[in-house]
């Protein structure tokens, strides 16, 4: 009973410290979640048409060694509709953005020129 009140507790506190929000990169808002407890920063990458939604509670497990991050695509969950093209640089440089505005900084980057 005391290991279930414990863990009760713990969920209660990491969706407490769990923030939904949005970021505006050039003119275009993106929904984020974030979890700030723990190191190292989590990024979870949905699908191509899935919203942050589709991780359910696997965030918040994660909350309980490192922080986390998820976010909705353009034209994804409750993003606004892309102004860009949906090609794979334009994505990743949206992400960049994105990631750059919370000051995450990506430890691997494309080499190629």
């Amino acid at each position: 009973m005391k290991k279930l009140f414990i863990g009760c507790l713990l969920s209660l506190s990491v969706v407490c410290i769990a923030q939904e929000r949005y970021v505006n990169i050039d003119g275009q808002k993106f929904r984020i979640k974030t979890g700030d407890t723990g190191g190292v920063t989590v990024l979870f990458e949905n699908g191509m048409s899935d919203s942050l939604e589709v991780w359910h509670s696997i965030p918040d497990s994660v909350a309980a060694f490192a922080k986390y991050f998820l976010y909705d695509r353009a034209d994804i969950g409750k993003s606004d509709t892309s102004r860009r093209a949906r090609t794979i640089p334009n994505m990743v440089n949206e992400l960049r953005g994105i990631l750059n505005s919370k000051g995450i900084i990506m430890l691997f980057r494309n080499t190629r020129s």
